[in-house]
């Protein structure tokens, strides 16, 4: 996958090379209209996360039934808290924490705190071996 986004200037032809670029290298272009923070699936994951960290941080559901309730109906393989384990809990929270910084609301500092309860023993996530599930 590969996002192309274009920004005012950028000509139509540009597009079109970029987008013929693409798929000659193998990859399947998503062509945004203008420009997007985020791209469209990191757009879409954002939206994910935030809600499956709500529903943590206001003790509605463990993080584990979070994710069981998410792969049940979905049939996916993972839910959003193993996909913040791929990210990177570390990356994971420096988006959080930026977040909160801008925005300044409670919430954000609390899905900010879960993240960093993890960061700070070292549970990165997959790539430590840690993350909200074990990978040992």
């Amino acid at each position: 996958m590969v996002d192309i986004m274009p920004h005012p200037g950028t000509s139509p032809e540009t597009m079109d090379l970029l987008r013929a670029f693409a798929e000659r290298i193998g990859q399947i272009p998503v062509v945004l209209k203008k420009e997007s923070p985020g791209y469209v699936f990191n757009a879409m994951l954002g939206s994910l996360n935030w809600a499956a960290m709500d529903l943590v941080v206001n003790e509605v559901a463990s993080v584990e039934d979070v994710d069981r309730a998410w792969t049940g109906v979905t049939k996916m393989l993972v839910g959003p808290f193993g996909m913040l384990d791929f990210v990177g809990l570390d990356l994971a929270l420096e988006i959080t924490e930026r977040r909160a910084g801008i925005e300044g609301d409670p919430q954000s500092r609390a899905h900010a705190a879960l993240l960093k309860q993890y960061v700070d023993k070292g549970w990165l996530g997959l790539k430590s071996g840690r993350g909200f599930y074990n990978y040992a």
